[in-house]
């Protein structure tokens, strides 16, 4: 089975762009654009921790980070 990387990453980088717009509209709360691209952008560079073989603990921890 192949993974393409890159589409694994620009639909998560989609998702979490609706995820956060959709918690900013519950929310009534002001905040820019670009404010939830660059949030959007980190929360799928975690995507990539997914494809390395490291412990558990540290997989958690640099997502929390």
């Amino acid at each position: 089975m192949i993974i393409y990387v890159d589409l694994v990453f620009f639909i998560n980088l989609i998702m979490d762009f609706y995820i956060i717009s959709g918690v900013k509209f519950l929310n009534k709360i002001k905040i820019k654009n670009y404010r939830i691209i660059i949030g959007s952008i980190f929360g799928s560079l975690s995507t990539f921790l997914l494809f390395f073989s490291i412990n558990t603990l540290l997989l958690n921890t640099l997502k929390i980070i």
